[in-house]
């Protein structure tokens, strides 16, 4: 596997919309957050990820889909391994008509893993050199819909990779377990103090781990993982805004808002108008 740089910079949040690519399997220096579907096709080779506080191993012929909106980082890949990458809007994947245990699995954040159909790699193919017209596009979507529902019916949720291979050592583990930690509990009141408490370690010791692992703060880490909640339940419940802002974590709904419209530019209910899709 190549080597992971140790000192990260911030984690970063993008917006990709509608994109197809194909190419060398890059390593992330650092964890990432984006709004769209992202389904990753493994080509050829090994690739890690870290994903919710652990690390996945998908090999050739094997297919990831997972929604970006909660952190996510490739770790590594083996020589020569070459990715296909597709992000797809959140408001067409609410417009497809898919099973509803697909949908609830992506919006819950879960990682799902299946091996690869028959077709993929043409249709990946076909997406990236697809010229950018209205019917070109419809096409597209269609087959995407497709694809998702043929995916669904394999898909699983993988468990984590062994990691004796991996040289992080103790603040690796203690890393990742507070990240696991965050991942199950966000919408509890959890203070850096108390999760160090909980390892036996300093706060300042755990908060220095975490953030060469990941790129960023334990705060953040969990105020994000809160935002993607929220996102969530925006679109996938009728919870009022209110009880989105309590069952994310937020104990303040003006520190909910603070947070949401500093991280979307908008507000909730905005963003639950934008992202509902019609049907399905």
């Amino acid at each position: 596997m190549s080597s992971v740089p140790v000192q990260l910079p911030e984690l970063r949040r993008e917006g990709f919309g509608w994109r197809v690519w194909s190419g060398p399997a890059l390593c992330m220096p650092h964890a990432h957050q984006h709004d769209e579907i992202e389904i990753n096709v493994v080509r050829s080779g090994v690739l890690e990820y870290l994903w919710g506080g652990e690390v996945h191993r998908l090999e050739a012929g094997q297919v990831g889909l997972f929604w970006g909106a909660r952190p996510h980082r490739l770790l590594s890949a083996s020589p020569g391994s070459v990715l296909s990458w597709l992000t797809l809007p959140t408001t067409r994947f609410q417009r497809f008509v898919l099973p509803a245990a697909l949908r609830e699995a992506v919006w819950s954040g879960k990682l799902l893993v299946a091996s690869e159909q028959a077709m993929t790699a043409a249709l990946f193919d076909q997406w990236q050199h697809d010229p950018a017209d209205e019917e070109h596009q419809v096409t597209a979507e269609l087959e995407v819909q497709a694809w998702l529902r043929r995916f669904a019916l394999r898909a699983q949720v993988p468990a984590a990779a062994r990691l004796a291979d991996r040289t992080g050592g103790a603040a690796w583990d203690h890393a990742l377990s507070l990240a696991r930690r965050i991942q199950q509990d966000f919408a509890q009141p959890l203070q850096v103090q108390s999760l160090a408490a909980e390892l036996g370690l300093h706060p300042n010791y755990v908060s220095g781990v975490f953030r060469k692992v990941f790129g960023v703060s334990l705060r953040e880490y969990l105020m994000r993982c809160r935002l993607a909640q929220a996102q969530h339940l925006l679109i996938a419940s009728e919870l009022s805004v209110l009880d989105v802002a309590l069952e994310s974590g937020f104990g303040s709904t003006s520190r909910f808002f603070a947070a949401f419209a500093e991280r979307h530019g908008c507000s909730p209910r905005a963003y639950r108008t934008a992202h509902r899709g019609q049907g399905g």
